[in-house]
């Protein structure tokens, strides 16, 4: 009797416990099966016009270049995850959970990998190698990246873009409430801030883009904390960009906030000529139109830009910068 009690509440306690579940290793493509065949399938996609632009970046060569070295027990490669990220946020922007199943959809040498490495395409393993690009990432990265892809695919630095968004959060984010130190790299506070999505009640981390008039590439990205001004933010940009270009002879278009406080010129007059968008466009409204033509009553200044470019007229464009001002 009391080993039956015994055996029945080892039973419930056994029962109780939590049930993990064990996913099933990943395979490369899809399997379709009939009697004495089978027949296995794989995407292709827009990946061969990705991997050509990547290897010109030779992004995987910066990657094992300025990356801490992998343990020599490591299975796979840093640099080879990475990029497959990479490929993932241009292509289909996956939760990190679920990159492993996007990727074993295609062709396993699309990847550079072999069959048996796509088991190995894990959240884990992803977190460790997120990990690794935190600690490594630096300015000189970033420079010798840019500087290459600048020089490969010949873009202009003659004129460029700033400007800075807010980047909003949901929920506490406790562990973030102050900057801070982790893994030898600084962090941002993750904090209330000017909101640019109209949200002061949620937190936010603020970041700011510099691209080319050529194409609009990226140059320059950085964060900051959610509670920094923006107009403190712009110095270290243009330094940066002084270092890329190679001196200051280039023009920079940026909003209100980038030519307060006298940044650009009064007491830095390395950096190249300044142009306050918001002011251009608000005396471009008040001009006096051609005649024929419809004055622009709301819009933004890029439709003002694009109707100048399909007219033939890209040198009356208001954002068209030359040496010591703006053409107007």
């Amino acid at each position: 009797m009391s080993g039956g009690k015994k055996s029945r509440s080892a039973s419930r306690r056994r029962s109780g416990r939590r049930q993990v579940s064990v996913a099933e290793p990943l395979e490369p493509g899809q399997q379709a099966q009939a009697p004495g065949l089978s027949l296995r399938s794989y995407q292709v996609g827009a990946l061969p016009l990705v991997n050509r632009i990547l290897e010109r970046m030779r992004l995987e060569e910066f990657f094992r270049e300025y990356l801490p070295p992998d343990d020599p027990r490591c299975r796979f490669p840093t640099a080879q995850a990475l990029l497959v990220l990479v490929r993932n946020v241009l292509l289909s922007r996956e939760p990190v959970y679920a990159v492993g199943g996007w990727a074993a959809r295609f062709a396993p040498d699309l990847f550079n990998l072999w069959d048996k490495q796509v088991a190995l395409l894990h959240d884990d393993r992803w977190g460790r190698c997120l990990t690794r690009l935190f600690v490594g990432t630096d300015p000189e990265f970033i420079l010798a990246v840019v500087r290459h892809v600048i020089a490969e695919f010949q873009v202009s630095l003659d004129e460029l873009h700033n400007d800075s968004t807010t980047v909003t959060f949901s929920g506490a984010y406790d562990e973030a409430a102050e900057e801070g130190l982790r893994l030898g790299r600084a962090t941002h506070a993750i904090t209330w801030g000017h909101n640019k999505d109209h949200r002061p009640d949620l937190k936010q981390l603020l970041y700011t883009l510099t691209v080319s008039h050529d194409g609009s590439v990226p140059v320059y990205f950085t964060s900051h904390s959610g509670n920094v001004v923006d107009d403190t933010t712009h110095i270290a940009s243009w330094d940066l960009v002084c270092q890329l270009v190679g001196g200051p002879d280039f023009s920079v278009c940026g909003g209100l906030q980038a030519g307060q406080r006298g940044e650009p010129g009064s007491h830095r007059p390395a950096w190249g000529a300044f142009c306050d968008r918001h002011a251009a466009f608000s005396r471009r409204r008040r001009a006096v139109p051609r005649e024929g033509a419809a004055v622009p009553q709301r819009g933004s200044l890029g439709a003002l830009v694009r109707r100048d470019r399909r007219r033939g007229e890209r040198d009356r464009s208001p954002v068209r910068l030359r040496r010591g001002g703006t053409q107007l």
